[in-house]
């Protein structure tokens, strides 16, 4: 039986899973502020809605026991349940990624996960600007509507609502996505997907990542070339390397960039050789056709 074919493609896969319970109990110990320093950036923790961050921790570390269950906790603050479920969903995030670029050496503030409208805005004040008038907008439309529909709404929303509700109705609409950061400033960060799902007390998160300078290969439109013999098939292999910033070779490429430099040297030597062969075979040649002649004009 033949042995079955490799993945074809090369994706890594990362997933974590973390406990919400345990983030709750951070949070309600007064280490907010040095957690989310250490798990957020600066403008992940600026994108996160007012409602969440308004989660009230005081009090609640005196009430919370090892002995209670995710329930109990829940039921006790649920505000500050919703805003640690969405800090777990990040911190599972960002472990999955790790493990998606195990050659990368990742750190907490190397990635960013964020949702699709906030993905392009860099900088600290374009963030404030578009949260400002967000909220101007929200105003505008609950002026214009009746107070009885806009409180049925609240009610609605206040019993529906989720974690990846919360975060939606303030940091866009789309899907998660993570933006690994370039190891060069001159380089674009790169977006890879992830997944983040909550259930009951866990939150768990997938992530797909891929080594940068893959599938470039036949960026021309024209698809892959044919065989060409070995030689060829090394060259084109080395071809794509060289276009790939050294950083970004896995170990594998690198190793089989460096076999093909040493083939191709043996080769190169092995062709001269044979040439020097042939030029003193002809050498030979022609002094052995001079000398027949030379005997025959003496003769």
């Amino acid at each position: 039986m033949l042995p079955p074919k490799r993945f074809p493609f090369p994706f890594k896969l990362g997933t974590d899973i973390c406990q919400i319970s345990r983030i709750y109990r951070i949070l309600a110990k007064d280490k907010e502020a040095s957690f989310l320093r250490r798990i957020l950036t600066k403008n992940e923790r600026l994108a996160i809605s007012a409602s969440l961050m308004s989660a009230d921790a005081s009090g609640t570390a005196s009430e919370v026991s090892k002995d209670d269950d995710f329930q109990a906790l829940k039921e006790r603050n649920p505000l500050l349940w919703k805003k640690a479920s969405f800090l777990a969903g990040r911190f599972a995030a960002k472990e999955a990624t790790f493990k998606a670029h195990p050659t990368r050496n990742l750190t907490w503030h190397d990635i960013a996960i964020v949702r699709k409208r906030f993905e392009q805005l860099r900088d600290i004040e374009g963030l404030k600007k578009v949260k400002a008038q967000e909220e101007e907008e929200n105003k505008e439309v609950e002026e214009e509507e009746e107070p009885k529909e806009v409180e049925g709404k609240a009610e609605e929303t206040s019993s529906t609502t989720t974690p990846a509700d919360e975060e939606s109705a303030d940091n866009g609409s789309g899907p998660p996505v993570a933006i690994v950061r370039s190891r060069y400033d001159d380089m674009p960060d790169q977006e890879v997907l992830v997944s983040i799902s909550h259930d009951g007390d866990y939150a768990t998160a997938v992530c797909i990542g891929f080594p940068r300078g893959e599938g470039h290969a036949h960026a021309d439109g024209q698809g892959p070339e044919k065989k060409k013999g070995p030689r060829k098939k090394h060259e084109r292999r080395v071809r794509r390397i060289e276009d790939t910033e050294e950083d970004q070779l896995s170990y594998k490429e690198f190793k089989a960039f460096q076999e093909f430099k040493a083939w191709k040297a043996r080769a190169e030597r092995k062709e001269a050789k044979g040439k020097k062969v042939e030029e003193k075979a002809a050498e030979k040649e022609g002094k052995d056709g001079l000398a027949e002649k030379t005997e025959d004009v003496t003769v």
